[in-house]
């Protein structure tokens, strides 16, 4: 393992700062809208919790990993919604864990709601230098191993530091359009706890999210999504189409992609809606860059709970005590 990892050594330019990776990814975007926009926190009139697992590139050793919960619920009297959002990766010898407050605010506009939003919260990044080695590092199984150089540690550390996104988001009964900012200060932590002290700076992304529902027939609801994201160097595009068959059963298709460099992915979705609480979902990337040759696909699965909450009555009530005791 030792030797495998001995590749992320990269993750340390010779100046001892860095870049960190891009942010979570997820294959069935459209049912993490909080996660994704914190402007989409409280625009349903439920109270809803998602958590999704994300195994990927399977069989490739190191490979990532995601796990991500995120709640919300809307608060009619103020026009606003809030939540939480929690997520934790790994890749390789990196672990990166979050928790975010989440706060929203809706305008009617028209046919829908413009929403603005805002998560603030803490993010964690641990790095595991046991397990890297490089050419002039001393190594015993019995000992501590020693790099023999100025940036990478020899031992497990960790920093911290806050973080801040925003996002903003227009919503209908039929299609939303929204746009977002993660790592919007673009902060700087060090890793402490070993011979050295790293810098990582993590690097500002925009997503650009949008999804539209079309009525087929009386049962059918096709949902084609679109998300864009990017941290200014690098862009990634993802589509889909997602047919629901009578509020029950879903499935669809997803390509990751916009080129011949940018290629990776061929995306199948399927999804049950077992009661007006519970859905349940799963999908499977299949590699189309260089690396299909290495693993054997990416599995990702979500639940998600949703409770509806009846809107207050507009306008005075008036009690009767006439009819108190009906």
């Amino acid at each position: 393992m030792k030797h495998l990892y001995s590749i992320i050594i990269v993750f340390f330019a010779a100046t001892g700062v860095s870049f960190a990776q891009q942010t979570q990814l997820f294959s069935q975007h459209l049912f993490n809208r909080t996660f994704i926009n914190p402007a989409n926190a409280g625009v349903a009139d439920r109270v809803e919790a998602v958590a999704f697992y994300r195994s990927q590139w399977v069989g490739l050793e190191g490979s990532p990993e995601y796990q991500s919960v995120t709640a919300d619920l809307p608060l009619f009297d103020i026009n606003s919604g809030v939540g939480l959002s929690f997520y934790n990766d790994a890749l390789g010898v990196e672990r990166n864990t979050a928790v975010y407050a989440v706060y929203a605010y809706h305008k009617s506009l028209g046919k829908g709601k413009l929403s603005v939003g805002l998560r603030a919260g803490w993010v964690q990044k641990g790095f595991d230098g046991s397990q890297l080695t490089t050419p002039g590092g001393q190594y015993n199984d019995n000992t501590q191993p020693v790099h023999n150089d100025g940036v990478i540690p020899n031992v497990n550390v960790s920093g911290g530091t806050p973080d801040v996104g925003l996002g903003v988001q227009y919503s209908t009964a039929e299609y939303f359009v929204g746009v977002s900012l993660d790592q919007l200060l673009a902060p700087s932590l060090q890793l402490q706890g070993g011979n050295t002290s790293p810098e990582i700076a993590l690097r500002r992304h925009i997503n650009l999210h949008a999804g539209y529902d079309f009525a087929v027939a009386n049962r059918w609801l096709v949902t084609p999504t679109a998300l864009v994201r990017s941290d200014f160097v690098k862009n990634q595009l993802d589509v889909a189409v997602v047919a629901t068959y009578n509020r029950f059963i879903r499935f669809g298709a997803g390509y990751r992609g916009y080129n011949g460099r940018s290629q990776d992915a061929i995306i199948a979705i399927l999804g049950l809606q077992l009661s007006e609480q519970w859905q349940f979902g799963y999908s499977y990337d299949y590699n189309i860059s260089e690396l299909a040759n290495v693993n054997a696909g990416t599995h990702e699965l979500f639940v998600r709970y949703q409770l509806p909450i009846t809107r207050p009555r507009v306008g005075k009530i008036i009690n009767n005590p006439r009819f108190l005791s009906f």
